[in-house]
């Protein structure tokens, strides 16, 4: 049984102790105290989240990077069987956090289809909708303003080239 945690008999048996595997949907429910939803466990001074515990103790090591997912949604169960070691992105992704949602979303908030075509990758790390930002672009393009010097009114795309011709030099260098 090598990679196996090993924990001094007393405390591994306080631990299965205040574990209720009688649970019809097969989880292995701690029924100790919760902190947003997950156990805690006290060894030698080292708290342990408690599905973490159960996995080393009965499965192995959690490989490096990875994290527990609980596939049950349960987090308060430390069945091994429910749990899976998987990037912090699948586990993330697999929740029901927005994170997740926003991910599993097909259609922008307009109705237009997330296809490659159709999406891209903003600076920001988000997905964004071509058809959107173009429409965005042409509106921002008809904006009217006024004219700093003259008052004149006039689409917003016109402004620097009416500067130019009709202030020239007088509009403060502006070109």
């Amino acid at each position: 049984m090598s990679g196996l945690l090993r924990i001094p008999a007393a405390d591994e048996a306080r631990f299965w102790n205040r574990v209720d595997k009688g649970a019809a949907n097969g989880c292995w429910e701690w029924q100790g105290a919760l902190s947003l939803g997950y156990g805690g466990f006290s060894i030698a001074g080292k708290t342990w989240r408690v599905h973490r515990l159960s996995y080393s103790l009965i499965v192995g090591e959690i490989p490096k990077g990875l994290v527990l997912d609980h596939l049950c949604r349960n987090r308060a169960c430390v069945n091994p069987g429910h749990l899976e070691a998987v990037t912090d992105r699948v586990n993330v992704l697999r929740g029901i956090g927005l994170t997740a949602m926003q991910a599993r979303q097909r259609r922008c908030k307009e109705g237009h289809e997330f296809t490659d075509e159709n999406t891209y990758i903003s600076t920001r790390g988000s997905r964004e909708c071509r058809t959107c930002n173009a429409t965005r672009s042409r509106e921002k393009s008809r904006v009217r303003r006024d004219c700093s010097i003259c008052g004149k009114t006039m689409l917003r795309s016109g402004m620097a080239r009416h500067i130019r011709r009709m202030h020239g030099d007088s509009a403060g260098g502006v070109q």
